[in-house]
């Protein structure tokens, strides 16, 4: 973005230079979407300067960065086209996060509204769209679901108009507030932690100021300057209808620092030539502008939330399989917040990798006493429970688990395995058909039906169910016994063999093999 800036503001402006500034503006809205309007504000720019360059090149150069802008999208667009059949330009993530922009609960950061997940990654994931489904009863495409989550932003728009305008001058004070906000990184903990603070650099709550000063003194030297002007509003007004970020205000500082050093040139300047007044001028607005991007608003400041940090980092350690540092992070977080409930969870995921199981139920149960609502850690729990044969009370926390994360399907498994453990083959059947059309195709769920037909004698339903199970582990050992029972001896031995060359560890089949060779 910013060599597209420089590429576009190179005297004298030549076709080539535009062209090469639109190809790479366009290359970085494959990164940042809202970019992609930029040619917009680029034709506005040109057509306010068409004196300086003159009508008929200001039309011409408008023409060719918008081609050029195109042109470097159309490759992600040709492929969104043939993978979905959809017209997809970028991406279909605008509508999902417009909505978590504008409804009841936004804050003007990222927040992830009622019944998402905590984490942005997840949120633009599968759930958004399993959330979508689920309202409107029926399997969406993605250029749908994004259309779906439009609606219902604009839908809070419409209705809640004050509530609306509020919001949208909150995220105007975010943008422009010196605090540096974050996704799922806080940048303030990974500053403290590095030697990169000692060094002088600019911040943006300084950059701010002086760059905002020096778009203005910039049209005045020069009004081919208004480039930069039109390059910050691109970045700057495309973001304010969605969530502020620190990374996605970083589009629209380049040309912040670009007028800032022209801002310090002036001011030199003013002094070098005793404008004096003048001086005191731009000293004041530069002032009013510090002081209005430095105030703190919504008791944002350096230094919160490192419990949630020291949490990130454990969660990064042990998904990475770094248990033992995992579990000294999550120490850590919970020496800033003893109630955090998913420190105790990683904690507790730890505890069991050691094989401290005690500790770990410990930990499971501290997660859940600092947020009831924490399914992961009743689920985990109540799998612990499973294992230690203490069967009711893992039934209550699964019920639990099910009951307040509805889609949560390993839990509703990992409860109809509960079930047959307990030998309650209906209770296990009614949870495994109660799931959606959807998720009854998936080899897991077939297996384990295909086991309660089993059990019930029912050896033609098994067959059916563990013949669409797509070799899921241990599902042709039990249809050899399938026929095994029919008396089919030589299909009972076509399974056996797939069983044995797919997973030849499985310890069952050691008894299979002699039930076999019994038969023949």
């Amino acid at each position: 973005f910013a060599l597209s800036l420089f590429l576009i503001t190179i005297k004298p402006l030549r076709r080539s230079t535009v062209i090469a500034g639109g190809l790479i503006a366009g290359l970085s809205a494959l990164s940042r979407p809202n970019i992609a309007l930029i040619p917009v504000f680029v034709i506005i720019a040109l057509l306010i300067v068409r004196r300086t360059i003159g009508p008929k090149k200001a039309l011409i150069y408008s023409a060719l960065f918008t081609i050029s802008v195109m042109v470097a999208i159309s490759p992600a667009t040709i492929h969104n086209l043939i993978v979905s059949g959809n017209f997809i330009p970028i991406t279909t993530h605008g509508g999902v996060n417009f909505y978590i922009g504008n409804n009841e609960f936004a804050t003007g950061a990222f927040h992830a509204p009622p019944g998402f997940p905590a984490s942005p990654l997840e949120v633009v994931g599968n759930v958004s769209e399993e959330i979508a489904e689920r309202e409107t009863g029926k399997e969406l495409t993605p250029q749908e679901v994004s259309d779906f989550y439009f609606k219902k932003g604009l839908d809070f728009i419409k209705t809640r108009p004050i509530n609306a305008l509020k919001l949208t001058l909150k995220k105007l004070m975010l943008a422009i507030n010196h605090y540096e906000l974050s996704l799922n990184i806080n940048l303030y903990f990974y500053r403290f932690n590095s030697i990169l603070r000692y060094l002088p650099l600019m911040t943006y709550g300084i950059i701010l100021p002086l760059g905002l000063v020096g778009l203005i003194l910039g049209v005045r030297e020069d009004r081919m300057s208004i480039m930069l002007i039109a390059y910050f509003l691109a970045g700057f007004l495309t973001l304010i209808p969605f969530i502020i970020n620190a990374k996605y205000r970083l589009i629209f500082t380049p040309p912040l620092l670009v007028s800032a050093g022209l801002t310090l040139y002036k001011l030199s300047d003013f002094i070098r030539n005793k404008r004096y007044l003048t001086t005191c001028i731009v000293v004041s607005i530069l002032v009013g502008l510090f002081i209005l991007s430095n105030i703190t608003i919504l008791g944002l400041k350096p230094g919160i939330n490192f419990d949630k940090c020291h949490f990130m980092v454990a969660r990064y350690l042990f998904d990475n399989g770094n248990y033992k540092m995992a579990k000294n992070e999550a120490k850590k977080a919970l020496r800033f917040n003893p109630d955090h409930d998913m420190a105790w969870f990683i904690y507790g995921l730890c505890k069991i990798k050691e094989n401290k199981l005690t500790d770990a139920e410990t930990a499971f149960r501290n997660a859940i006493a600092s947020n009831p609502k924490n399914y992961k850690a009743r689920y985990n729990l109540g799998v612990l429970l499973m294992q230690r044969k203490r069967y009711d009370e893992a039934e209550e926390q699964l019920i639990q688990a099910v009951t307040i994360e509805p889609a949560y399907i390993q839990a509703k498994l990992t409860l109809a395995d509960l079930y047959l453990k307990m030998v309650n083959v209906d209770k296990a059947e009614e949870i495994l058909l109660g799931l959606e059309s959807k998720q009854l195709k998936r080899p897991e769920i077939r297996y384990r039906l295909g086991t309660i037909r089993f059990s019930r004698g029912d050896i033609n339903g098994a067959i059916e169910y563990l013949n669409m199970a797509d070799d899921y582990p241990d599902a042709h050992r039990l249809l050899s016994r399938c026929y095994l029972a029919l008396g089919e001896i030589k299909n009972a031995i076509i399974e056996f063999e797939k069983e044995r060359s797919r997973y030849p560890d499985n310890p069952l089949l050691g008894e299979l093999a002699k039930e076999i060779e019994e038969a023949q």
